[in-house]
């Protein structure tokens, strides 16, 4: 199943729990209009009951109304504030072989204008990770010294390892992190929405 797949699927499930409470609510509101407006028994010859004047509703048919305009307007922020996860695929996982670490550029999810720094790292021992590229400390773009095998900041000096651990300089952290996941078909997903910080520094 591929992530358009899981994202049309998990639209759908919330739509459908939207479409089930609603039902729910209509159902409260007619037993409610039953119980109180019932018609009147066998035997009983005075005139049907009519609906009571405006503003003698009873007090639950009142909350009830309230709840269902709250819950209207809550459904409506959901689906307007809905957004699938902002997953974009760095490459393939050939690309990157084990003990790499590779600087990439990704479309950010809001701006495709703008770019995102990520080292894809494929670690013998943790397996993948997507590193932040810039420093939380300065936000400077970090560089790959292979020689060292570090990840370093240039403006302040900070030093990571080649999983994002702080090793010196005047970061407060770890390096950011995002999920990444690989796909049946070997795909390197990112998830830019789900930023993580890295470990506080010792």
């Amino acid at each position: 199943m591929t992530r358009d797949d899981l994202e049309t699927r998990s639209k759908s499930e919330l739509i459908d729990l939207i479409l089930q409470q609603e039902s729910q609510i209509a159902d409260l509101q007619a037993q409610l209009v039953q119980l109180q407006f019932a018609t009147k028994p066998d035997g009983d010859d005075r005139p049907p009951a009519t609906l009571p004047a405006p503003g003698r509703f009873p007090a639950a048919f009142k909350l009830i109304l309230i709840a269902s305009g709250i819950f209207a307007c809550a459904i409506a922020l959901i689906i307007v504030n809905f957004k699938p996860g902002a997953t974009t695929s760095a490459g393939r996982a050939p690309d990157f072989p084990p003990g790499s670490v590779v600087a990439v550029q990704l479309p950010r999810p809001d701006r495709p204008d703008q770019s995102v720094p990520i080292f894809v790292v494929n670690d013998p021992v943790v397996g993948f990770l997507a590193l932040h590229g810039r420093d939380p400390g300065s936000n400077c773009q970090m560089r790959w010294v292979p020689e060292v095998e570090r990840i370093e900041d240039p403006c302040s000096g900070s030093k990571y390892t080649r999983t994002g651990e702080y090793l010196s300089g005047p970061s407060p952290r770890g390096l950011d992190q995002y999920p990444v996941t690989i796909g049946e078909n070997g795909d390197v997903a990112v998830d830019l929405s789900g930023l993580q910080r890295g470990q506080p520094r010792p």
